[in-house]
């Protein structure tokens, strides 16, 4: 057998550590993060706890792993970045990937839901998302002003609810709920704001 190749060690180490979030993510929805403990995160991903120590300082290293990971997902489908002003097909195509994330994963936005709804939680995925947040959530603010909207955040943050809620009662009830009509409800409220 040939010894391995610096990217085959890289590649275990990245599996391993993929293995660790997975296993931290798990516990931290069904145990909340404050009751788990790193032994019975380290027992779930099938380790040692001295080897859960070689990838993550702490509890709050895992967590902090888990929820870019979700950012790093949420990510793929829009670009943060992008600085061209939103337009009405924008706004449609946003409202439906949003929909289309959480319908392709069920259970791990359930977890996500449930992990990011505990009071230890909470303070450090705002922290972690914040710049993120508000720069994406700035963009919609921007796009109510053109719209003539009196109060542009305020809009923001109706619409932004109301997209929260439709993605809840997906995940309640993925096989009922009319994520079509809402979707285009939800548009509709963004093209024609109540000004």
């Amino acid at each position: 057998m040939s010894p391995r190749t610096p990217e085959q060690f890289e590649q275990i180490r990245e599996d391993r550590k993929e293995k660790l979030i997975k296993a931290a993510f798990r516990v931290f929805a069904e145990e909340t993060y404050h009751k788990a403990s790193i032994s019975k995160i380290a027992k779930e991903a099938g380790v040692s706890k001295g080897l859960l120590y070689n990838y993550f300082d702490s509890k709050e290293d895992l967590l902090k792993a888990i929820m870019q990971d979700l950012m790093d997902e949420v990510s793929k489908y829009f670009d943060f970045d992008d600085e061209a002003p939103l337009t009405e097909e924008r706004i449609a195509e946003w409202v439906n990937k949003s929909m289309t994330i959480v319908k392709k994963g069920l259970t791990k936005w359930r977890f996500y839901v449930s992990l990011s709804f505990q009071p230890d939680v909470t303070p450090i995925l705002m922290e972690m998302a914040d710049t993120t947040i508000t720069r994406f959530m700035g963009k919609f603010v921007r796009y109510f002003v053109e719209k003539g909207v009196k109060d542009p955040i305020a809009y923001m943050r109706y619409t932004s609810a109301i997209m929260d809620g439709i993605q809840f009662h997906i995940m309640l009830d993925p096989d009922n709920y009319p994520i079509e009509k809402s979707a285009e409800l939800l548009i509709q409220q963004m093209i024609n704001p109540i000004k």
